[in-house]
């Protein structure tokens, strides 16, 4: 991949990427984009069960 940075999984929001005027660069390699997802539902289940929703 090309771009490079960081990823906030504890700071998940919504951005209006229009209002931005972000342009799309590259799409992530499938292997990140899963490392990542599991990452979330790990964060999002300890929450959970800390704040029993």
């Amino acid at each position: 991949m090309k771009t490079s940075g960081k990823v906030l999984l504890d700071q998940l929001t919504t951005i209006d990427y229009e209002a931005r005027q972000c342009v799309f660069l590259e799409t992530a390699h499938e292997k990140l984009i899963d490392e990542l997802l599991l990452k979330v539902r790990t964060v999002f289940q300890k929450v959970n069960k800390t704040n029993k929703f």
